[in-house]
């Protein structure tokens, strides 16, 4: 069945993350079906580098790109058991990887994403889904320090960040409470409700004029 698209496509077989890294950004890391591969675009070679613990590839604009080289992402996966879940790191532009961090077994179903946060030089892990696992984490760029933020609840859960000077913004994921776009300010942590939306968020981007 897998040779057919419509099979393909219900069983989400061809669901991948492509990720272009390095100076020139023609390099490729590439996640599919729980393998991560680089491609040597000068070499024009296709490397297998590592094998995921959970899962079978992270949400799409769910992997944070750290200057040229270096790369962060967690496991998404349905995790029924609520296993402990594994923030991956790679520092050589997706060469090799490692395990930056862990989080408890119990705390969260899976990460819905890690983003790269400029202004405070941090990468920002949200975490979900169901009421008491919905967090957000702000850790070091070696993953020393990390702090985690949040009551559990819906306001809490979402799959995208943005970074602004003043403050942090993410729009709501949340099939059981309405969703909105949310504001933690960076000096006091406090965080209020801004606009709604008339449903979950998957999905957002920066354009180049900062829209």
């Amino acid at each position: 069945l897998g040779s057919i698209r419509i099979f393909r496509r219900a069983l989400r077989l061809d669901k991948m993350n492509v990720v272009p890294i390095g100076a020139d950004l023609e390099d490729l890391v590439i996640i599919r079906r729980g393998v991560v591969y680089f491609w040597n675009s000068k070499a024009q070679i296709l490397e297998k580098t590592f094998e995921l613990n959970l899962g079978r590839n992270p949400l799409h604009q769910s992997v944070a790109v750290v200057g040229e080289n270096e790369l962060v992402f967690g496991e998404y996966a349905s995790n029924p058991e609520r296993v402990a879940l594994s923030i991956y790191r790679s520092t050589d532009a997706g060469r090799s990887w490692e395990v930056a961090h862990r989080l408890e077994a119990g705390s969260s179903r899976h990460v819905h994403g890690c983003f790269w946060d400029e202004y405070e030089e941090r990468v920002w892990i949200a975490v979900g889904d169901l009421d008491g696992e919905c967090f957000v984490y702000s850790a070091d760029r070696n993953f020393s320090d990390v702090r985690r933020f949040g009551d559990g609840t819906q306001m809490w859960r979402t799959v995208r960040m943005f970074f602004e000077p003043d403050a942090v913004y993410w729009a709501m994921d949340s099939e059981y409470d309405k969703c909105f776009m949310i504001k933690m300010d960076r000096k006091t942590r406090e965080v209020e409700k801004l606009s709604e939306f008339p449903g979950p968020v998957w999905y957002g981007l920066r354009t180049i004029d900062g829209v």
